[in-house]
């Protein structure tokens, strides 16, 4: 059986989701998969799908914001759904822009594409409910994620011994991630921390309150890069709004790196307070901070959170993980 994946890229998580599907599934005895990437700019004009060339295929897999474009007679039509930016939550901190894109292009077409799709598919618990409250009745099937545990891995070499706390950020510099509250809370928390952050895989501008000493961008890192990051960091911050998955979550873990994050869709999922990591509440830049002081100053916690990070993306985040719960959905489909 072949699976065709079609998706515009985002030059986000989504644009490794499917990457990450497409190798997944040509592991899997009796399947095979291909991938197209379309370019960003058809986010715009979704409806230019029903032109493009689809080879005869048994499924296609797309997102769900324009899979209903890519339909076509004789295949079944499968849809990612990963739309967290319409979370109500997040409805106040969105641009004029963003609410004009997410009413007029998104939230229509994903919920005709919800109509006339095969399955749906979301890559959390809280992406399927959001999916069911907020774009249409549906009950979406739950695959979470994979991160490359051999790759991803503790690496006691790059631990470096300062005074000062590292904190580090991992993703585009977008509102929706909550970059803006990052200044704020180094502010709150005075000398001896410091943040280094990525520009993630978008080529944007770097905002202005970000230039500043105790900040340094370190760019679009690959996949060894990181993972020295991940493991010369003390604490990863992650103020996001919302969020489908979590990737730089769960490769942070498995790095053994304790992760500050907010209390908002997917990451109660990822991370259990005080367990592996804290929780605070969104938008709360006292919380964060207080959070911050709390593990920098007990080592012994931070070590506890570091295994059990490890361990929870071991036994639930790993590809292997990923692969066979991907195999048996395939297999009951």
């Amino acid at each position: 059986m072949h699976i065709a994946l079609h998706a515009i890229r985002t030059y986000s998580g989504l644009d490794v989701h499917f990457e990450l599907l497409e190798q997944t599934i040509n592991k899997i005895d009796g399947y095979s998969c291909s991938r197209k990437m379309y370019p960003s700019w058809m986010q715009f004009f979704p409806w230019l799908l029903r032109f493009v060339k689809v080879q005869q295929t048994d499924i296609i897999l797309t997102n769900v914001e324009y899979g209903r474009f890519l339909r076509r007679k004789g295949s079944r039509l499968w849809v990612l759904s990963v739309q967290s930016v319409l979370d109500p939550a997040y409805k106040e901190k969105r641009t004029w822009k963003q609410k004009l894109f997410h009413s007029l292009i998104l939230l229509p077409n994903a919920r005709k594409t919800i109509g006339c799709a095969d399955k749906i598919i979301a890559p959390s618990k809280s992406a399927a409910v959001l999916t069911k409250n907020t774009i249409a009745p549906c009950e979406p099937d739950v695959l979470y994620n994979g991160v490359d545990t051999d790759l991803f891995r503790v690496s006691e070499q790059n631990k470096k011994t300062s005074d000062i706390c590292t904190l580090l950020y991992v993703g585009n510099l977008h509102n929706g991630k909550g970059i803006d509250l990052l200044p704020q809370i180094l502010d709150q928390l005075g000398e001896g921390y410091e943040l280094r952050f990525t520009h993630g895989k978008r080529q944007m501008n770097i905002p202005s309150y970000l230039n500043r000493p105790d900040c340094t961008c370190i760019g679009n890192l690959s996949h060894e890069e990181l993972v020295h990051e991940y493991n010369n960091a003390d604490l990863l911050l992650f103020p996001t709004r919302h969020e489908g998955f979590g990737f730089a979550v769960a490769e942070a873990m498995a790095c053994g790196l304790p992760c500050i994050v907010s209390n908002v869709s997917s990451m109660p999922e990822l991370i259990e307070h005080d367990v592996n990591g804290m929780l605070c509440e969104a938008e709360n830049v006292t919380a964060f901070a207080a959070a911050i002081r709390n593990l920098w100053k007990d080592s012994e916690k931070r070590q506890a959170m570091a295994i059990a990070n490890r361990r929870k993306v071991v036994d639930t985040f790993s590809l292997q993980q990923f692969q066979d719960s991907l195999s048996a959905f395939l297999c009951a489909s």
